[in-house]
């Protein structure tokens, strides 16, 4: 893992340009990781950082991943509807920015129901 990988330091150059102005004060990070399909319950991380958005203003969240336009569209819905304000969306990534991404977060939020080809 890449050694002094920080929020401060690194999580603007991964983000969209839209979203860098709303890094804030998040100091600390949950990151999922997966495909926008049913089965990785993302809704389940999104409901989630709802509530511990609230709870901690430090603490952000960053969805790894891809699907089809039109769960990419329901999942970006999902949490503008909840109001989630440091949840970024960073689309598809490399190894290399995965290992970024976890050697700057606290938690890796997985909830799958079934993992038929674990890949993270």
């Amino acid at each position: 893992c890449p050694k002094g990988t920080t929020i401060a330091k690194d999580l603007a150059k991964h983000l969209r340009d839209a979203d860098k102005g709303r890094i804030g004060e998040v100091k600390k990070l949950v990151t999922f990781v997966g495909k926008f399909a049913d089965w990785k319950r993302l809704d389940v991380v999104l409901h989630a950082a709802a509530v511990y958005e609230k709870t901690f203003p430090d603490l952000g969240t960053a969805v790894i991943g891809s699907g089809p336009q039109e769960a990419v569209d329901q999942y970006e819905g999902l949490a503008k509807k909840l109001g989630l304000q440091r949840t970024f969306f960073l689309g598809a990534k490399g190894q290399d920015v995965l290992a970024e991404m976890f050697s700057m977060s606290e938690l890796g939020m997985f909830p799958s129901y079934k993992e038929p080809f674990g890949m993270v």
